[in-house]
């Protein structure tokens, strides 16, 4: 008996390849165990477990057409093939699209069932899909996703990688480089689910389920690998629509389900690997030898018994001999900018990517997956551009314009002033009134600090400057916010009558205010502090991390006049943090 093994990278993101040839030489001992890779960067070339290595040339230079008619050879002359990663499994599928006797790996229709994100194959399964949403929708429907989900997503490749995404620098920045890595647009955002991660691994053959294990991560990599596990039977509420799906799919080969178990014990689908995981030979130790009941159920071969040794598992580091027909290559350099791809995905992943794509696009996407799953937005990769833009630019005369020039969208800033003002009274209780401040600073425009007035805005400012400017376009003292620490200055322009609020940023500017109310310099309906945000990094506000620091603060309010009321200001974007965080703030 003859076996190939793909797969074999066994560094911070490990492929089974060497999992598989550990659990089938329990399975198998006398068979011919074969390593098949496309890179001497791949470290499992050295493990002692293959008998022979088959190493190609890397995926940008083989021969496609010349590589198939090995492989098919191979299969037709008896030996097995297993593949160990999610594209060579999408190619073979595309040489074998009825799939093979010898080819364990799933035939076309079943990988078309698993595409992420929305896993069509799940439909059965106890279990949700995370809302997602494609990166061909707009950057406007993509930004109004992260608030939505709190910035708490992850932007991910249609194939590998998933990355947490906190910022709209971040995603850009991330987003341009799994475009570059991955040579697609197709990326998808996801929403984070928090919980324990799971997975459920499976064995196939030609529709048949032949068994299949539930693992609990008990310990993880800096990257979200698996370290460390339990495992266990899979209960059979959920084996039994899982065996239904192996039989609609007419599956062939391993798959590992990967989940997020949720506090309320409802799991989330994140993806569905058309392969045996990294972690395989964990459910060996179990007791469980997946590989070795596909290569039964194929040949007809009794595997020999596997001994369950424990119901957990954890990895070490082992230092192997390196082959001597193979020596260490020299170091890379990564590209310009990046993260050093070219040892993360050393097995050339990301040019058989690009090549997939060339040579069958219909095979790298899904229909349905460049929408999203429940979040509205209509799917058109361009920009929704509001009907008030179109009639403020069409009233321009662009012929008169100098180039650049700003111009100002009158409806589409009336509009927005309207919308605020109708927001906050919907927000407003008996109990609670929402109300709504204009900061100067952030556009001092004349045009719309008015609209801010006539909408019922305060008018918020940071200098005696900015009161001055509030004031001459025609609010009240009693209309302003004084905020920050150049509150001060110009000296000489602080209004006499009573402001609506004065915030202090720091213990030295609240003592100072104190000093000033008291000699009736300065007079407001409400006296407060601006609070540094807890675990949410800013240099602006006053701290409360330490007893001492709460103390100060204390001493300092309790000498704030008594006629007027207590504030608490905090300063921190909702569309930065999220909506729900900004509330719990």
């Amino acid at each position: 008996m003859k076996i190939y093994i793909s797969g074999l990278y066994s560094g911070t993101s490990p492929q089974p390849g060497i999992g598989l040839s550990r659990s089938l030489r329990i399975a198998y001992p006398d068979a011919t165990i074969v390593g098949v890779e496309y890179s001497n960067r791949s470290s499992g070339i050295h493990w002692l477990g293959f008998d022979e290595l088959w190493l190609q040339r890397p995926w940008e230079e083989l021969d496609l057409d010349a590589y198939a008619e090995l492989i098919t050879e191979l299969l037709d002359g008896g030996a097995l093939w297993i593949s160990g990663t999610d594209l060579e499994a999408l190619w073979l599928a595309s040489v074998f699209p009825d799939g093979h006797a010898n080819l364990l790996s799933p035939p076309a229709v079943g990988l078309s069932r698993i595409t992420k994100p929305g896993v069509e194959a799940h439909k059965g399964l106890p279990l949700q899909i995370p809302p997602f949403i494609s990166t061909d929708h707009s950057d406007w429907d993509l930004h109004a996703f992260c608030r939505k989900n709190d910035w708490r997503v992850w932007l991910k490749g249609p194939y590998y990688e998933a990355v947490r995404t906190k910022s709209w620098d971040q995603f850009e920045a991330v987003r341009t480089a799994l475009q570059k890595v991955w040579s697609t647009q197709r990326l998808f955002l996801q929403a984070h689910v928090s919980g324990y991660e799971e997975s459920v691994m499976l064995a196939a053959y030609k529709g048949e389920l032949l068994g299949c294990v539930s693992m609990r991560k008990r310990d993880l990599t800096e990257e979200g690998k698996t370290w460390a596990g339990d495992v266990r039977e899979v209960p059979e509420e959920f084996a039994t629509p899982l065996r239904e799906i192996i039989r609609d799919t007419n599956w062939t080969g391993g798959g590992e389900l990967e989940m997020v178990r949720d506090t309320e014990g409802q799991r989330w689908l994140l993806e569905w690997n058309p392969r045996f995981p990294a972690w395989v030979h964990g459910s060996t130790i179990a007791g469980c030898n997946l590989p070795a009941m596909l290569v039964e159920a194929a040949t007809g071969i009794p595997a020999e018994k596997t001994k369950a040794e424990s119901e957990e598992f954890t990895r070490v580091v082992l230092e192997v001999p390196v082959r001597p027909r193979y020596p260490l290559a020299p170091l890379p350099e990564p590209y310009a900018g990046g993260i050093g791809h070219s040892m993360k995905h050393p097995s050339g992943m990301p040019a058989l990517a690009e090549r997939l794509h060339k040579l069958h696009p219909h095979l790298m996407s899904a229909e349905g997956t460049n929408g999203s799953n429940g979040n509205g937005a209509d799917v058109n990769g361009v920009a929704a551009i509001p009907q008030s833009f179109m009639s403020d630019l069409s009233a321009q005369n662009f012929d008169q314009l100098q180039t650049p020039s700003f111009l100002f969208l009158d409806s589409t800033a009336e509009n927005l002033f309207t919308q605020a003002s109708a927001l906050a009274r919907k927000l407003s209780t008996p109990e609670t009134r929402v109300a709504n401040g204009y900061s100067i600073k952030t556009n001092p425009d004349s045009r719309l600090i008015k609209l801010a007035l006539d909408h019922g805005f305060y008018a918020e400012a940071i200098s005696l400057l900015e009161v001055q400017k509030a004031l001459q376009t025609g609010f009240k003292p009693e209309q302003v916010i004084l905020n920050g620490p150049g509150k001060w200055w110009p000296e000489g322009l602080m209004p006499r009558e009573r402001m609506h609020a004065v915030f202090c940023d720091s213990i030295a500017d609240l003592n100072r205010v104190v000093a000033a109310a008291e000699s009736g310099e300065l007079k407001s309906d409400v006296f407060g502090v601006r609070l540094r945000t807890p675990t949410i990094t800013s240099r602006f506000g006053i701290p409360l991390e330490t007893a001492d620091d709460f103390a100060v603060l204390v001493e300092s309010v309790s000498r704030l006049p008594r006629d007027s009321a207590f504030g608490v200001h905090f300063h921190m974007a909702s569309s930065n943090i999220g909506v729900r965080q900004w509330w719990h703030l």
